[in-house]
């Protein structure tokens, strides 16, 4: 499993991260200066690479395998 989450972008971790700490959408692209379309290609991306299906799935991965 450490493999996996070695090959998670820096936006991919710094996106869980904000979604763990319960961040919505809008919040995060005001932050990370990325566009709504460009959070779901992200999030869908850092899913396929966890094998995880959802948002908290993928928080759960992630604490689990201390990538967060």
């Amino acid at each position: 499993m450490k493999r996996r989450s070695r090959e998670l972008t820096q936006k991919e971790i710094d996106l869980i991260k904000l979604i763990a700490t319960g961040w919505k959408d809008k919040e995060i692209t005001e932050q990370l200066h990325i566009g709504s379309s460009t959070i779901r290609n992200t999030l869908n991306k850092a899913l396929v690479k966890s094998e995880t299906f959802n948002r908290p799935q993928l928080v759960y991965w992630a604490c689990k395998n201390n990538v967060i």
